[in-house]
């Protein structure tokens, strides 16, 4: 997912400022959801409930991040 497409999704939802950047980190620069958990302090639980939140939002696939 790149930036532009993020942004409007993230409008869509209703996370808090450390669940968007842990979405962000994982849909638009790549980095492994265990990882964002681990940086950022959070399970990779809370994590992936991000992604998948911000994924709807967009109408894409949280794993391969083809349009529903």
């Amino acid at each position: 997912m790149n930036q532009k497409n993020f942004d409007q999704a993230i409008q869509l939802t209703r996370l808090n400022e450390k669940m968007r950047d842990a979405a962000r980190m994982v849909l638009v620069e790549g980095i492994a959801q265990a990882e964002v958990a681990r940086r950022l302090g959070v399970s990779r639980q809370a994590v992936s409930t991000a992604v998948n939140k911000v994924a709807r939002a967009a109408n894409v696939c949280p794993c391969c991040g083809r349009k529903f």
